[in-house]
């Protein structure tokens, strides 16, 4: 209920005039506290790949460190205008609502809170297919877009450049909406109690 599509008509725009993204712009969100492992870097190099493309594509990222370093990053790049480092926020629910797609080409993550949480809030998903345990509960094409390796900037940019259609976009957060609902607190509760009687009813029998 907290994370929902539900919350882009009451955040989206008023986030992304205050972040001085104009509407028809493509926004990518990250959310992560330890850049390098997240795949940060990466993304910095595949958004100067992005910069030719219509309509434009903007990356925010919530959460880090050391921005001001990360901010001499994009000049070098030559895409500062187009990223904005927000650093830690109170509540990323307005952030999920301002974005188009949410991008986490980790390195290593057992499995994402956040690309939980961003599939909640109803945004296609790209991220690494054989790094991030959450991959094993998404489709590809279907509710996110994979990518095999977390160091290449081209191709996380031919992952991204294929959801610059809105109607893409639109199914595949959709049907990644879906697949949160089936992944909730409440079920994976449930799930975890059923190991728990189903072994509880194993040790009964074998005594």
């Amino acid at each position: 209920e907290r994370f929902s599509p539900r919350r882009r008509s009451e955040y989206r725009g008023i986030v992304r005039r205050q972040l001085g993204i104009r509407g028809e712009a493509i926004v990518l969100l990250a959310v992560a506290h330890n850049f390098r492992l997240k795949g940060v870097p990466t993304l910095l190099r595949s958004m100067r790949l992005l910069q030719a493309e219509s309509p434009p594509i903007h990356l925010v990222v919530v959460g880090g460190r050391r921005l001001r370093r990360w901010r001499r990053v994009t000049k070098r790049l030559g895409i500062h205008a187009a990223v904005r480092f927000l650093g830690t926020v109170a509540d990323p629910v307005p952030f999920y609502a301002a974005a188009d797609v949410f991008v986490c080409p980790t390195f290593y993550d057992p499995c994402s809170l956040v690309l939980l949480e961003a599939a909640a809030s109803g945004l296609p998903l790209v991220t690494t297919r054989h790094c991030n345990g959450v991959a094993e509960l998404l489709t590809e094409n279907l509710d996110a877009a994979f990518l095999d390796d977390p160091a290449s900037p081209r191709e996380l940019a031919d992952r991204i450049r294929d959801l610059i259609d809105g109607s893409v976009r639109a199914g595949m957060g959709q049907a990644a909406r879906r697949m949160s609902l089936g992944h909730t607190f409440r079920h994976n509760v449930d799930d975890i109690l059923a190991v728990y009687q189903g072994n509880a009813l194993r040790q009964r029998r074998a005594a």
